[in-house]
């Protein structure tokens, strides 16, 4: 998976030295999308919304965050679906990740999300926050990825995170 998921991330011009990027050069902010965890099936209608992660949702949720740390990717803000599962897969990667819990912040948009939905609220970022963390739900996170990233072939595995690259503006 971790192989998988660096060759799947889209390429930036971030680190070539300033006096060679063009006087156009944009930016990039950096944003990784995430799926939750693998998470436990509920026999009970409408129970979607707080299905939990099984125990091997939760292992691959830290390992996941030990691989974040270890590329660097420190995150300066947690934006999770209120679904359960993507709750508890953010606030396990908060925790390893040394981010304060409290600071997760949930947004209705991401569960049962369209393209547009998850487009609006990472349009909606604050251009101070870098390193953004997305933790979501298929099949919107594939949708987004491939619109962002069209040369690239997502498909998100529970708590596969490809890392992407949004222009400011």
């Amino acid at each position: 998976l971790y192989d998988w998921v660096m060759k799947n991330t889209c390429l930036t011009v971030d680190g070539v030295p300033s006096d060679l990027k063009p006087k156009n050069y944009l930016r990039m902010k950096p944003i990784a999308l995430m799926r939750h965890g693998k998470a436990a099936q509920s026999p009970e209608i409408n129970a979607d919304m707080y299905r939990v992660l099984t125990k091997g949702g939760r292992t691959e949720s830290l390992e996941m965050g030990k691989w974040m740390q270890k590329q660097g990717f420190v995150p300066a803000c947690i934006i999770a679906s209120p679904a359960l599962r993507t709750h508890e897969t953010a606030t396990i990667l908060a925790e390893y990740l040394t981010f304060d819990t409290q600071e997760i912040l949930l947004d209705r948009r991401l569960y049962e999300a369209s393209t547009d939905d998850l487009l609006e609220v990472i349009s909606e970022l604050p251009d101070s926050k870098d390193n953004v963390l997305l933790v979501g739900h298929n099949p919107s996170l594939t949708w987004v990825g491939s619109r962002l990233c069209p040369s690239v072939g997502f498909v998100f595995v529970p708590s596969a995170v490809p890392r992407v690259w949004w222009l400011e503006n």
